[in-house]
This record gives structure tokens, C-alpha cells and sequence, in this order.
């Protein structure tokens, strides 16, 4: 008799913890969401640091950006640094769900931006609709 209790003690225990399982809780994406942030915020004050010190912007693909921040540059400099596990076999910065960040310039305004594709892991990109549906993350508006 002391088995259904037990038995009764654990399935219940299983109903309440499974929708934890299931999706991760809001405090964990807040601190991812704050994670992107960060990074975002970081590679953006390297890349200003870098147009202030090389009178420009990196030139090319996100993984030879990356190579000029990390003194790969004229100047041998080092604007950026990170560990290894946070870039991808390209040598591109990637967000917390695996993506790379996108690297553009805003040169009207000599800004760089910084965009990540979310949880969802796509760009919505910039059509009305998909800015409502997106869970992108940019830097600058």
C-alpha cells in the first residue's frame, strides 16, 4: 500500500516540474537576452574604437571584421577580445543561440550595428511585418 502513495508522490512531482522541462524559464531568457546585449555592446565600442584609431571600419565578411578587431589589423591593435567558444570555425562572434552576429554601418550617422536573429534563430528582416514579428536584436534602432 505504501507504493501508491510514492507512486501518486512522483507523478506529481513529474506533472509540476514538466513545463520547467519544457521551455526555459523567463529569468533564463532575460539573461540571455542580456548576454546579447552585452556582447553587442562590446563589439560595438571596438568597431568605434577601431574607426577612431584606423580612421575607418573593417572592411569585409563578419569573420575577417573579427580578425581586424583581434589585431589583425595595419596597427597590430587589439579592439576586441573573447574567448574561442564564442566564435563559430569562421572566426564570426556568435550569439548565446548559436547564430552570428550580423556587423553592418549606419555611415550617415558613422554608427556600427549589430544584429543578432534571436531565439528563433532568423532574421526577420526589415519589412513592416517582419519588425512586428521579430525577436531580432539590434543595437541601434
Amino acid at each position: 500500500m505504501k507504493i501508491i502513495p510514492a507512486a501518486f508522490g512522483v507523478l506529481v512531482f513529474a506533472i509540476l516540474m514538466l513545463p520547467g522541462l519544457l521551455k526555459p524559464p523567463a529569468d533564463a531568457l532575460a539573461t540571455t537576452k542580456a548576454e546579447v546585449k552585452a556582447l553587442a555592446h562590446s563589439l560595438g565600442t571596438a568597431l568605434s574604437e577601431y574607426y577612431e584609431a584606423c580612421g575607418e571600419f573593417p572592411e569585409g565578411e563578419e569573420g575577417r571584421i573579427m580578425k581586424e578587431l583581434q589585431g589583425g589589423n595595419r596597427k597590430g591593435t587589439v579592439f576586441f577580445e573573447c574567448p574561442r567558444e564564442i566564435l563559430n570555425d569562421r572566426g564570426e562572434l556568435i550569439d548565446p543561440w548559436g547564430t552570428p552576429f550580423r556587423i553592418t554601418f549606419d555611415y550617415s550617422r558613422m554608427i556600427p550595428r549589430i544584429h543578432s536573429a534571436g531565439p528563433n534563430l532568423t532574421f526577420e528582416g526589415s519589412s513592416p511585418m517582419g519588425k512586428m514579428m521579430s525577436d531580432d536584436f539590434h543595437n541601434v534602432n
